[in-house]
């Protein structure tokens, strides 16, 4: 009685007879032996044999494996293998059983080769022409004597807008606002095996970065384009908190890094819309929340001198102070106790307030009229409007020590 081991589904790669009863064949788990590149493929030596222990038993036996001469580690009726090049390969495979009796079997297998695919377009941009053609040529593979065929059923250019085809060329009206667009030509040759070309077409693509994204008003940002392809540009910056709308167009907009001061406090929107001819793409920045450039205010004075000394040593020999930037002007009064006016100055439309108030020289020195005052509590007021447009009121008192 005959027994059957490891029947698969798959072709006869070799067919070899020894001795009583016995029939083995190497197998392989893809159909004519033709396979594509990177596929795994299992390899199988299959037969029949007697219940005759002394006859040549595969699953007692010893297995040595080749594919293309390099021997594989398995010493198994079933190994697996990997292709990774192109061509035809031998695979063979040695049996050995306990008492000795051998058997080789051996087959020629094709892996396939690709063909020279080149692709172009009847324009090098998306933005000239309402429509553009996608071409492509085909030198096709050889493997061996074998010269692959490709069903032009299962050739096809695929990519964003392009229609439904099975030709080598496509003409279509592309997408102009979704940046640089890739296409895809596909083909399929007699083995099965999918080959694919890329081709990049560049539109534009609006890019830009901002810094600093945050900070008391005024605010300077500047935002640097990093557009490509374009050549004009819009920014539009707008003020969710006002619904304030800013836009930079003209010859300003057309520079590698814009520049903008920011005087009204809240959350700002940017977009950059950029042109080229038909193509236009636009880029956010804060449109969802998830980013935006944070205008603070500040009316919060930082803590001033109680203590001053006019004696022209050069410290603290002038009562001044840095105010918070977000103030737009300043006017402060210094009183005596009896509440007469001794000192009065202001600062405008400060562009930096922290710099124009510490470098302005109406700061109190001390003096009434040219002369020293004398030791004292004298009492400030400051008014000042800020760049929200609101009055605010600061008071306070100070100490003057004159030697």
């Amino acid at each position: 009685m005959k027994k059957k081991l490891l029947l698969l589904a798959c072709v006869v790669a070799s067919l070899t007879s020894f001795g009583q009863g016995i029939d083995l064949k190497l197998l392989a788990s893809k159909a004519k032996l033709q396979f594509c590149l990177n596929d795994k493929i299992v390899f199988d030596v299959q037969g029949s044999y007697t219940a005759d222990a002394s006859v040549l038993n595969p699953l007692t036996s010893h297995f040595v494996w080749k594919v293309a001469g390099q021997v594989l580690a398995a010493d198994a009726a079933t190994v697996d293998f990997t292709f990774i090049e192109n061509g035809e390969f031998v695979v063979s495979c040695d049996v050995t059983d306990l008492n000795g009796k051998t058997a080789s079997l051996s087959q020629t297998v094709a892996v396939s080769v690709g063909p020279k695919i080149t692709v172009s377009s009847s324009q090098p941009t998306l933005c000239q022409t309402e429509n553009i053609t996608l071409n492509a040529a085909l030198v096709a593979g050889v493997v061996g004597t074998h010269t692959h065929t490709y069903d032009q059923n299962m050739a096809f250019w695929a990519g964003n807008a392009v229609p439904a085809n099975h030709t080598a060329s496509v003409t279509f009206s592309p997408f102009k606002d979704k940046g640089d667009q890739v296409y895809f030509y596909n083909v399929t040759d007699d083995y099965g095996c999918a080959y694919s070309a890329t081709l990049e077409i560049p539109g534009v693509v609006a890019d830009f970065t901002v810094s600093p994204i945050s900070g008391e008003a005024p605010l300077l940002v500047s935002f640097t384009n990093m557009t490509t392809g374009g050549n004009t540009y819009t920014w539009t910056l707008t003020n969710k908190d006002t619904q304030g709308v800013l836009s930079i167009t003209g010859d300003a907009a057309l520079k590698n890094v814009v520049t903008e001061t920011l005087y009204d406090p809240g959350k700002y929107t940017v977009l950059l819309f950029a042109k080229n001819n038909l193509c236009t793409h636009t880029k956010s920045m804060g449109i969802e929340d998830l980013n935006v450039i944070d205008v603070l205010f500040s009316n919060i004075i930082s803590p001033l001198p109680n203590v001053f000394t006019p004696n022209g040593d050069g410290v603290n020999d002038v009562f001044n102070i840095v105010p918070p930037v977000s103030m737009k002007q300043y006017k402060i009064t210094i009183m005596n106790r009896w509440g007469n006016k001794v000192h009065e100055y202001d600062v405008n439309n400060m562009t930096n307030p922290q710099s124009d108030w510490q470098n302005n020289e109406s700061g109190w020195d001390g003096k009434i009229n040219g002369t020293y005052a004398s030791s004292g509590t004298y009492f400030y007021i400051i008014n000042a409007l800020g760049y929200d447009a609101k009055t605010y009121a600061f008071k306070g008192s100070l100490f003057l020590k004159s030697e």
